[in-house]
């Protein structure tokens, strides 16, 4: 059994992706003693998984994030799934990212191709494992490969015979 957090408290995105109404109760929600547990996540049967998206965005979404609340939160969810993905904020420019790395059990870097400059890839990798984050890869998303195939094919056959 499998829960997608929305962990994204600047700029929430999973509610919509999941098509789940904007004001759906989420982890913040949760974490505040707002609302409970069974509230706050939704079965997405199209993704065979339940969701729990962010909620309200709250005014301190780090000091939310780095709480004992938030840790007792999340060892409620283990209990109950057998796998969390908790979808956070980039490394760069907040901390999120670096303080719910520290409750994870193995951290994915997803970088976005074509969008994320190879130094931010190399200063979020490094900012994760200078603060022990279990680091288990990297992974490229909206990667264009009919592009990427297009650009070698014009660069390997735009020399002359015997230049390859």
């Amino acid at each position: 059994k499998t829960l997608v957090i929305g962990a994204d408290l600047r700029r929430p995105s999973l509610a919509a992706k999941c098509q789940l109404t904007a004001n759906h109760k989420g982890l913040s929600h949760f974490v505040s003693g707002a609302a409970s547990l069974e509230e706050c996540i939704e079965p997405v049967e199209a993704m065979g998984m339940d969701v729990m998206p962010a909620g309200l965005i709250p005014p301190n979404p780090l000091e939310m994030l780095g709480s004992k609340k938030f840790e007792d939160a999340l060892d409620e969810l283990r209990r109950r799934y057998d796998r969390i993905v908790i979808d956070s904020a980039p490394t760069r420019p907040v901390s999120d990212a670096m303080v719910l790395a520290t409750l994870a059990d193995a951290v994915i870097y997803v970088v976005k191709a074509d969008s994320t400059s190879t130094h931010d890839v190399q200063k979020g990798v490094g900012s994760l494992l200078a603060n022990n984050a279990p680091m288990a890869g990297v992974v490229l998303n909206q990667f264009d490969l009919k592009r990427v195939g297009k650009d070698y094919y014009s660069y390997h056959h735009g020399y002359p015979a015997g230049h390859s």
